[in-house]
């Protein structure tokens, strides 16, 4: 089963410390608690044995998915396995910051339900009044299985990541910043690639795995395939770069690969911005929409208020003379 984001996002940090500390990466992958020995013993046992990076680290999958190990692999080819594995890290911690911002907007809501359910209850016990605490119990009954459910989804998503990654894909906001999750890693890849004078080809080749996106890998090939035919590189970069919003599209002209790393300097800042901006959004958005998701239940409560203490309230206001 996967690992939930937070474990992830910890143990990429701790690679990332111990590959900037200069350790061999076969000394990282042994000490890698969060995956299980036999998992470790197998990643390991294919890299002595000299299978590329990416074939030893599927050891790892799903606990780490197709693009993650492509980047790793991209860090690991460009010589900054302990900036990839830092960047894994900072990706993680951000998917689990957008986690708990979407449990946490439903504590609201199911705190008001239960302190609905305790009304009900108290006004049972103070009137004694058997009809009451039977309407008391087959409500709490009822709220009480769809706690129930929650819980289950909710562990469900937590256990299970890539549930959390289709959620991202398809709700707006999260959808837009899961889309700059994986236009930052390209962008991240591009940058080292062209700082650390790889060949153009195989410097696009690994961005477009690394971003794991079926529109990247596609404008890599349009542009992997013009540059076979001599098609001249502005040209083809502007194309690819529409695989960008226009607002996180940098006005840094690139005529040729080696003024791409000045253009992703300007892009990955933007990508923060577009973090932020995206964080937020979804920290007031979260708990209306999980208002609104609630509002049947909360609407029943309210209405089982009414009749339950409404009708009481009532006819003691009537008994008062005058």
């Amino acid at each position: 089963m996967p690992k939930p984001y937070e474990q992830i996002a910890v143990w990429a940090k701790g690679c990332a410390l111990q590959a900037q500390a200069g350790l061999p990466l076969l000394d990282i992958i042994e000490s890698s608690a969060c995956f299980t020995t036999r998992k470790r013993k197998r990643v390991v046992e294919r890299l002595r044995s000299g299978k590329p990076l990416p074939e030893s680290l599927m050891a790892f999958y799903p606990d780490l998915s197709a693009s993650d190990l492509s980047l790793l692999n991209a860090a690991n080819r460009l010589g900054q396995l302990p900036n990839g594995f830092e960047l894994l890290s900072a990706q993680y911690f951000l998917r689990a910051q957008v986690q708990s911002l979407v449990f946490s907007a439903f504590v609201y809501p199911l705190g008001l339900i239960c302190i609905g359910i305790f009304l009900i209850g108290l006004q049972s016990v103070l009137y004694q009044e058997a009809a009451l605490g039977a309407e008391a119990l087959v409500f709490a009954r009822r709220v009480a299985l769809f706690s129930l459910v929650v819980y289950v989804v909710k562990k469900l998503i937590t256990l299970r990541p890539p549930v959390m990654s289709f959620i991202l894909r398809i709700l707006p906001p999260a959808r837009s910043l899961s889309r700059t999750l994986a236009h930052q890693r390209l962008v991240w890849v591009l940058r080292e690639g062209a700082t650390a004078a790889l060949p153009v080809q195989e410097t696009f080749q690994l961005a477009g795995e690394s971003c794991g996106t079926s529109k990247s890998m596609k404008k890599v090939e349009v542009l992997l395939q013009g540059l076979f035919k001599g098609t001249d590189f502005k040209t083809l970069f502007l194309d690819f770069c529409r695989i960008f919003p226009k607002s996180a599209r940098a006005s840094v002209a690139v005529a040729s690969p080696y003024d791409m790393p000045s253009w992703a300097d300007l892009l990955m800042r933007k990508f923060d911005q577009r973090f932020e901006e995206g964080i937020s959004r979804i920290r007031q958005l979260s708990k209306p929409l999980a208002l609104l998701l609630l509002s049947p239940i909360l609407f029943w409560l309210l209405q089982y208020l009414w009749n339950v203490m409404g009708r009481e309230l009532i006819e003691r206001l009537q008994l008062i003379p005058g």
